[in-house]
């Protein structure tokens, strides 16, 4: 059953975690948007909002709370909700001059064995980032607590190797998790990934490109980096990034075969489900790519795709700073149990 889920226009966001406290210079501040404020007389100001409201054709003064300090409050998910699994770290896969790490989070004192299980990848530009950030925490947390096991996994990255590497680890850290099914009572035929920005782009090129993928989650991920070409190449052909990508001025193929855009299976009944989230006033990857490849798959014959568009909402999508926090987390977790749970 196909469907498309756009919740912009409903004037909702996505999560984030809101420290509005005091307007003091140590703690941010935000709106229910989560976007940053900062003390502007006897107000509050965003303060790249000018800038925000030309790119992206919205007047701030009608935007319910957009100058008004928010803070997460729990309500439906309360902290001992997040605590009900077991955390173990250990290392998959070690190179000469570095080791990549998972972190297990195991369903605690659930039955419903073997579990399915998600893997997890960071964000940072394929160029920093880290598993326990607490974005990746949060989806891992809530997850293993209802019954799903996850692996958020450290990959190699720009600086260290190439994209082929990172491919390379994603697969061996499913390779890995399949090893020690059966100690961790997970069912190595039940998987999906989820991961936010660079991370987000990963989940889905694993996801087209992993035959068995029940499910994957894209959270602010580019899935057409032909649309970047230009940034690397100006940086020139050995730059970081452009090694990484295995890109040159004439020749930017490499990044053609890492697009997820261009690997979405055939026929569609081979395309994974497909949950697309995305802040439609991203200032770092623009929402037009979330939205072209939610409208790509649907077109390719996916049965199942949910797009998450988020009113004034940035980059920063899976976090506690804004108002729609809890009902996401029941969102993703809905869907991955739909898809996860079919024996």
């Amino acid at each position: 059953m196909r469907k498309l889920f756009l919740i912009a226009a409903l004037g909702f966001t996505l999560f984030s975690v809101a420290s509005a406290q005091d307007g003091s210079r140590t703690s941010p501040v935000f709106n229910r948007y989560g976007q940053n404020l900062e003390k502007s007389g006897d107000g509050w100001i965003v303060p790249n909002e000018a800038r925000l409201a030309s790119r992206f054709n919205f007047d701030p003064n009608i935007v319910e709370g957009w100058r008004e300090p928010w803070k997460y409050v729990p309500d439906r998910i309360q902290p001992d909700d997040m605590k009900k699994y077991i955390l173990d770290s250990c290392t998959y896969k070690i190179y000469p001059d570095y080791t990549l790490k998972m972190d297990v989070y195991l369903p605690k004192n659930q039955g419903n064995v073997p579990f399915p299980f998600v893997l997890i990848i960071h964000g940072g530009g394929w160029t920093t980032g880290h598993r326990q950030t607490p974005n990746m925490v949060v989806i891992a947390e809530w997850f293993a607590s209802n019954g799903i096991a996850c692996m958020s996994v450290s990959y190699t990255l720009s600086g260290q190797g190439t994209f082929e590497n990172t491919k390379a680890d994603l697969n061996d850290a499913l390779k890995f998790i399949g090893d020690h099914a059966r100690q961790w009572k997970v069912d190595p035929a039940r998987f999906g990934f989820y991961g936010f920005s660079a991370g987000g782009h990963l989940s889905a090129y694993m996801a087209m490109t992993t035959p068995g993928t029940r499910m994957f989650i894209a959270a602010a991920g580019p899935a057409d980096m032909t649309r970047q070409a230009d940034g690397y190449t100006r940086e020139g052909v050995n730059s970081r990034m452009a090694l990484y990508w295995g890109v040159t001025e004439n020749n930017i193929e490499s990044l053609r075969k890492a697009s997820p855009f261009f690997l979405i299976p055939q026929p569609g009944a081979k395309i994974p489900p497909a949950l697309i989230i995305q802040g439609l006033m991203d200032g770092t990857v623009n929402p037009q790519q979330s939205i072209d490849f939610a409208s790509e798959l649907m077109k390719k014959g996916a049965s199942d795709v949910a797009f998450m568009g988020l009113s004034y909402m940035g980059h920063t999508t899976v976090n506690q700073r804004n108002y729609y926090f809890e009902d996401q987390m029941f969102q993703l977790l809905s869907f991955a149990k739909q898809h996860l749970n079919k024996k």
